[in-house]
């Protein structure tokens, strides 16, 4: 045989392509690099959620029937109700652990508890690869190349039983746990994770549920001269029997390494400990139930890009306490979070906005208080008059089980909004203080 020097020489030193069990066992190496470091990471995600209705009205259609539906050109769909949820996220050795944004601090509530109604989804952040690369649950199939912007990537088919599966679906009144499969795809030239689907199915008897469908997309970002795997973006696809359609679209921003960068304490990390000072501690603010007070937002809320989990200020418009008591002056600044910010849609075309909304913390000489108080909007009080046999009348909106257990919680209803929507900046709220959910607050440093 003939060959030009340098030509022989390319060949002798080109690497030697590697099989699919060696790409994938390569690949299984990186990923338990990152899967081992993530339980030191901290991330924000945003969590913009939608729910779908058909405009086709259905008669309980089988979920082989909807599919066959939904991929017909005359199929649509109108949004009926969205949201945006801001969370931070850790991995710990059992699981997730979810807080509001910026609160520092995670509890064992779940994420569903944190959140309340809607459709949740945990995982993304690292179980999903460790239960899929970091065990001995899934098996394998080899799919082929293909090209995905230009870049060449190798794509791969994996399978989980239910037997070995801890993928739980469900709601409060049905869940367990069910199998699951997808694909993945990888660069072969650098072995990194470009790509995750993961669908359900064998749903539990009486969910109503016909595909949940997961997509995860992979970045590796460095953090503190290392190179960590984590996920850009996901999206949650899930399709009910009765032909509702809910979407969740997850961003993450923010990764970084909290240990030494930022305090985490858990609930009852702090627990019977006292913050040393040279400054004797002031004397404890304690607000009774049934003080009336009002006041206006410092910054502007605009619909459009804030999110469930974002904080807000407010002034004080006027002294909280009695005609001879004043406990906290007018002006002082007021802390709160805002816990939903759901917008619906109508089929006229209309919309509103509904907010909960919560206090968390009123300054007095320059210390942060906890404070417990139900707002209302000037707004919602001026919406619920009502005409009634020639009188006017106000009708008071008492609000779900849920609200009326947790007076703290403030729900505020309004009409007419549109996409562009922004609660101005001395938007009005006037407030009542109610009894705090712990005897003995103590003050938040």
């Amino acid at each position: 045989m003939r060959c030009w020097l340098l030509f022989c020489i390319l060949i002798q030193n080109a690497p030697a392509q590697n099989t699919p069990s060696e790409l994938l066992l390569a690949v299984r190496k990186k990923v338990l690099v990152t899967v081992n470091k993530l339980p030191k990471y901290l991330c924000t995600e945003t969590i913009d959620r939608a729910t779908f209705q058909p405009e086709a009205k259905l008669k309980k259609p089988s979920c082989d029937d909807l599919s066959a539906l939904r991929k017909n050109s005359k199929w649509k769909t109108r949004m009926s109700r969205s949201d945006r949820l801001r969370l931070d996220v850790a991995l710990s050795k059992d699981a997730e652990m979810y807080s509001w944004v910026g609160e520092n601090r995670f509890g064992d509530h779940s994420l569903a508890d944190l959140v309340g109604s809607g459709v949740t989804s945990t995982g993304t952040f690292g179980d999903f690869l460790a239960a899929i690369f970091g065990t001995k649950a899934a098996t394998f199939s080899y799919i082929g190349d293909k090209s995905i912007d230009g870049r060449r990537l190798t794509e791969f088919g994996f399978s989980v039983p239910k037997d070995k599966s801890t993928y739980i679906v469900g709601s409060t009144k049905h869940n367990g746990v069910v199998p699951y499969d997808g694909t993945f795809v990888v660069d072969p030239a650098t072995f990194d994770l470009v790509q995750l689907v993961i669908r359900a199915f064998d749903f539990p008897e009486g969910l109503d549920a016909c595909e949940d469908v997961t997509t995860l997309d992979y970045r590796t970002i460095k953090v503190r001269n290392a190179d960590v795997l984590l996920p850009s973006q996901t999206l949650l696809a899930v399709a009910n029997s009765d032909g509702s359609e809910f979407e969740n679209r997850t961003a993450f921003s923010g990764c970084h390494e909290f240990l030494g960068e930022s305090t985490v304490r858990f609930d009852d990390a702090l627990d019977g400990q006292t913050p040393a000072s040279s400054k004797p501690p002031p004397l404890p603010l304690v607000l009774p139930p049934g003080l009336h007070f009002r006041l206006e937002l410092a910054e502007p809320i605009p619909a459009a890009t804030a999110a469930a989990g974002d904080t807000f200020t407010a002034t004080l418009t006027s002294n909280l306490g009695e005609k001879h008591n004043v406990l906290v002056t007018k002006g002082a600044r007021v802390t709160g979070r805002i816990l939903q910010i759901e917008r619906n849609y109508y089929a006229s075309g209309a919309q509103s906005l509904t907010m909960s909304l919560k206090l968390e913390s009123i300054e007095r000489e320059g210390v942060p208080w906890p404070i417990s108080a139900r707002l209302v909007s000037e707004a919602q009080v001026i919406s619920n008059f009502q005409h009634r046999r020639g009188e006017l009348t106000v009708r008071q909106d008492l609000g779900s089980f849920d609200e009326m257990s947790n007076p703290a919680v403030s729900v505020i209803h309004l009409r007419g909004v549109n996409d562009k929507y922004v609660i101005y900046r001395g938007f009005e709220l006037a407030g009542e203080t109610v009894m705090a959910s712990s005897p003995a607050p103590e003050a938040a440093h």
